[in-house]
């Protein structure tokens, strides 16, 4: 596997939602190895000056052909701005290889759940994990929580009604939506050929409980992933541990 960076072109620029775009890049000619969750580092030259920014790799290491990063735009945010604004199909940009520990080996002889919990552009490494699961450990089963202020805010919403569809014995989804936009809430929704399943509030210890009590467990040999913002993230893990999931 190569180690240095190399300078890589942009190939598709995908838009997921108003403010998130996945940024679908080619392999190097030594590609790059990756696992689910690890994240690139982009290095662009904006106004003159070298900035880098560490977007997860939201592509399946294990099915996709090319390298994909889901940026949200931050306002006033030199990069994400310039990404979403400037950055052009055909343009290369120098890409450091994937590095990070927030991942999974994948096995296809394992029998496992794995709990996921994500809020906005948390799903990012989510995705890659949930994708790599579905396509490559044929007994791996993946439970999903993820928050978002609406159902317009929801990145990737329709890849995972398709993966609902296309796995429903094997993939649970319920979304925790802070303000929905309908005017009258119902606990589903249909996004594509699939009911949704949805929670209004954001995702506390109330809604923890209430997620492993309707979706438990298909195997003893379970796994925890969180990510998004701070103060969630202290939420969730604080809840499990009260819930008894040990620290490792």
């Amino acid at each position: 596997m190569t180690t240095r960076k190399q300078g890589l072109r942009l190939l598709e620029k995908r838009r997921e939602t108003e403010d998130a775009v996945s940024l679908v890049f080619e392999q190097p000619t030594e590609p790059y190895r990756y696992r689910p969750g690890q994240f690139l580092t982009l290095e662009l030259t904006i106004a003159g000056r070298v900035v880098r920014r560490a977007y997860s790799l939201s592509s399946c290491p294990t099915r996709d052909e090319h390298l994909a990063v889901t940026v949200q735009r931050i306002p006033g945010g030199l990069v994400s701005n310039h990404l979403h604004d400037e950055l052009a199909v055909g343009d290369e940009v120098m890409v450091l290889p994937p590095v990070g520990r927030f991942c999974i080996d994948v096995d296809p002889e394992r029998y496992r759940t794995y709990y996921l919990f994500g809020a906005g552009s948390g799903i990012t490494p989510l995705m890659s994990i949930l994708e790599t699961v579905l396509h490559s450990e044929p007994d791996g089963h993946v439970r999903l929580l993820y928050g978002n202020r609406n159902e317009d805010r929801v990145i990737f919403r329709d890849r995972l009604a398709e993966l609902c569809s296309l796995h429903p014995e094997r993939l649970t989804v319920v979304h925790s939506l802070s303000r929905p936009l309908r005017d009258t809430w119902s606990s589903l929704w249909r996004w594509g050929d699939v009911d949704q399943e949805a929670r209004q509030g954001r995702i506390d210890e109330e809604t923890l409980r209430w997620f492993f009590r309707e979706h438990p467990p298909v195997s003893q040999d379970a796994q925890y992933f969180t990510c998004g913002p701070g103060a969630m993230i202290e939420t969730v893990t604080d809840a499990l541990r009260r819930l008894g999931v040990p620290d490792e």
